[in-house]
C-alpha cells in the first residue's frame, strides 16, 4: 500500500480464515512477515471475505511522492 506495509492473503499460517474480529480498524496487525528470506515482526494489512475486504484506513504515514504519479 502507499504507506509501505504489506498485505497478506485471507488464511493465517495455519490455515484458519482472518476474520474482522481478528484484525484492527485498518484491516491489520502486528505479527511475523517474512521478507527477503528472513522473518521480521512489522504491521501488516489482510484481506478478508468480510467488508471492507482490504484497508480501512492508513496505519503508516504515505509518502506524498507516491500520490504524484
Amino acid at each position: 500500500m502507499l504507506d509501505g506495509f504489506p498485505i497478506l492473503g485471507p488464511r493465517f499460517a495455519d490455515g484458519r480464515p482472518v476474520t474482522n474480529a481478528d484484525l484492527d480498524a485498518c484491516h491489520g496487525r502486528m505479527g511475523d512477515v517474512r521478507l527477503n528470506g528472513a522473518a521480521t515482526r512489522m504491521y501488516r494489512y489482510r484481506f478478508t471475505r468480510e467488508f471492507p475486504y482490504t484497508l480501512g484506513c492508513f496505519r503508516g504515514a504515505v509518502d506524498p511522492a507516491l500520490l504524484r504519479r
